[in-house]
C-alpha cells in the first residue's frame, strides 16, 4: 500500500521493492516517529542507503534516517531489515552549544536548532520568550526546543512525518468520524481503557527559593472527585513554569482514559486530529484527539491501530 524510497549516500532515490512488512509508528508525545521495514536482500541498498521515506497516494507519510540495516540469511532465504527514525532524531541525537539565551524569538530558535538539520517551520509567528533560557552542557536540540515550547505557548512541539514543525503543536481544525456510514471510517475492533491510577488530584508548587510548596493546582476532573494524589513542582529552579503543574494534571487526565481502533488501511494522516466515534454499544463518544497512529502492513494486509485519548487542552 506505501511505497518506500531509499536515498542513497550519493543523493540518488531508489524505491525498495520485495517488502515483506513494515512497521509505521507515531505518536503525539514521542519526538521521533519509527519505521521498521523487511524486505528482500539487496546489496546496494544495505550498503548505500542513508535516509528513508514512504509516500501514501503521493503523500509523504515518513520521512527519516536509517539507524540500522540487518541482513540475515535463514533457510536459503536474504533479508534485510531496515530501522528508521523520522527527522526528529537529528534533534535527539544533536548537543545544542551551552549558552544563555534573553528573550529568544522563534526565528532565533528556527535558525539554531531547526534550519541546520533541513527541518521547516510552520506555525510560531514572530513570538518572543519573555525571559532567559539557559541551555546546560548536555541538552539536545530538541530539549532547546521544547522548552522553548513549554515557557512560551505551554505545549509540546511535534515534528510531522515529512520533517515540518509545529511549535504549538499539530493543529486541529478537522474531526475525523469513526464509525459506520458515509464520511466516517470504519473500524472492525475497539478496546475501551479506563485508568484512574493515572489521575493527579493536585500539584503543589513552590515560586521562590526561599519559600514552601504554598501555591495549589486542582484537578477539576469529575473523574477524579474520588482521587487522593499529589506530586510537587519546585517553578523557583531554572526552565520551569507554572505550566510544569497543570501539564501533569493534564498528562494524568489524558491517560485515565484511552480508546483504541483497529482501522483497515493506512490512516496515519489522522494523527492529532479531534475525534468522535460512533459505537453501538458505547454510542456517542466526543472530546477526543487522535494521539497515535501504528501501521502495519504484510502478506495478510493493511492496518492502522489508533489511539485516542481525551482532549483536555
Amino acid at each position: 500500500m506505501l511505497r518506500y524510497y531509499a536515498v542513497y549516500k550519493d543523493g540518488s532515490r531508489h524505491e525498495l521493492k520485495g517488502i515483506f512488512s513494515a512497521v509505521t509508528d507515531c505518536d503525539i508525545s514521542v519526538p521521533a516517529d519509527s519505521l521498521r521495514i523487511i524486505a528482500e536482500y539487496s546489496r546496494e541498498t544495505a550498503v548505500n542507503a542513508y535516509r528513508i521515506s514512504a509516500e501514501y497516494n503521493g503523500q509523504t507519510v515518513f520521512r527519516g534516517i536509517i539507524d540500522s540495516v540487518i541482513s540475515e540469511r535463514k533457510g536459503g532465504a536474504e533479508t534485510m531489515k531496515i530501522c528508521a527514525r523520522s527527522m526528529a532524531a537529528l534533534l535527539l541525537d544533536n548537543e545544542a552549544e551551552p549558552l544563555d539565551y534573553n528573550n529568544p524569538s522563534v526565528e532565533l530558535m528556527y535558525r539554531r536548532h531547526l534550519q541546520p538539520f533541513d527541518i521547516s517551520l510552520a506555525d510560531g509567528g514572530k513570538n518572543a520568550l519573555n525571559g532567559r533560557l539557559r541551555i546546560n552542557k548536555g541538552m539536545s536540540h530538541w530539549q532547546v526546543v521544547e522548552w522553548f515550547c513549554m515557557l512560551e505557548y505551554g505545549c509540546m512541539p511535534k515534528i510531522t512525518a515529512s520533517g515540518t514543525a509545529y511549535f504549538q503543536g499539530l493543529p486541529k481544525d478537522e474531526t475525523v468520524s469513526f464509525g459506520d456510514g458515509d464520511g466516517k471510517t470504519g473500524y472492525f475492533s475497539l478496546t475501551e481503557r479506563r485508568n484512574p491510577y493515572t489521575l493527579v488530584s493536585e500539584v503543589r508548587v513552590k515560586t521562590a527559593k526561599n519559600r514552601g510548596y504554598r501555591s495549589v493546582v486542582l484537578n477539576s476532573n469529575p473523574d477524579c472527585a474520588s482521587v487522593i494524589k499529589q506530586r510537587y513542582v519546585d517553578i523557583s529552579a531554572d526552565n520551569r513554569s507554572s505550566e510544569t503543574a497543570y501539564k501533569m494534571i493534564e498528562y494524568g487526565n489524558r491517560k485515565s482514559y484511552v480508546l483504541q481502533l483497529q482501522c483497515f488501511g493506512c490512516h496515519i494522516g489522522l494523527l492529532g486530529k479531534r475525534a468522535k466515534v460512533y459505537d453501538s454499544a458505547l454510542g456517542t463518544l466526543g472530546g477526543l484527539c487522535v494521539r497515535g497512529v501504528k501501521f502495519s502492513e504484510d502478506k495478510n494486509g493493511a492496518v492502522s491501530l489508533i489511539t485516542l485519548e481525551k482532549e483536555w487542552s
